[in-house]
């Protein structure tokens, strides 16, 4: 399966906020709150949730974006491969101190 993260980062953004005021909506009719208190207040939890939402799919596709553009991968470089073979020969000579 195939993890398609602009996908990801849209279900986050659109349903952090709407899962909140469902959950906060329950929450509240089990207790048993004034439905108009309740009401008031669930829009207000569903307009923060829905920024931190917003707030954090921005983070994430910036991140994606920067892994996309340059993935941090070393490059091979042709002296440090050569410099490594020297050292492991050269040290496989060096003589056991007594």
């Amino acid at each position: 399966m195939k993890i398609v993260y602009e996908n990801v980062i849209s279900s986050i953004k659109w349903l952090t906020g709407t899962l909140a005021f469902l959950f906060f909506m329950i929450i509240g009719l089990i207790a048993d709150v004034e439905l108009t208190r309740l009401l008031i207040a669930g829009i207000a939890v569903y307009i923060l949730f829905t920024v931190l939402g917003v707030v954090t799919a921005r983070i994430l596709g910036r991140i994606h974006e920067e892994n996309q553009l340059e993935p941090r991968v070393e490059k091979e470089d042709h002296e440090k491969e050569i410099g490594r073979h020297l050292d492991w020969s050269q040290g496989a000579e060096m003589p056991m101190p007594e």
